[in-house]
């Protein structure tokens, strides 16, 4: 397990992208996001759920960050600084051995 797992982390943080990729997500995402804003019942479950969960970013969130302009060098530092940051806590039951 501890191999698989650092073979996903070591995945996550050597992450690569173009400029082109990145604006094709984007681009994606805010007709997402717009397709459910439009909708009364999904606005509707989201704001329950902004509500009762600690933390949550709402889709009207998500949304206006998009459209301020999420920037690439942004998503670069974030990708750099997530292998630093990154902790693992975990519960061992039963019978285990080093």
């Amino acid at each position: 397990l501890q191999l698989l797992f650092q073979l996903i982390i070591d995945y996550l943080s050597d992450f690569n992208f173009t400029p082109a990729v990145f604006e094709m997500i984007t681009e994606q995402l805010k007709k997402t996001y717009f397709n459910i804003l439009i909708k009364p019942e999904t606005l509707a479950k989201d704001m329950r759920l902004l509500i009762l969960e600690h933390g949550r970013w709402s889709m009207i969130h998500k949304y206006q960050t998009l459209l301020s302009g999420l920037s690439i060098q942004a998503l670069s530092s974030f990708v750099k600084a997530f292998k630093s940051q990154l902790f693992v806590e975990g519960l061992v039951q039963g019978n285990f051995t080093s």
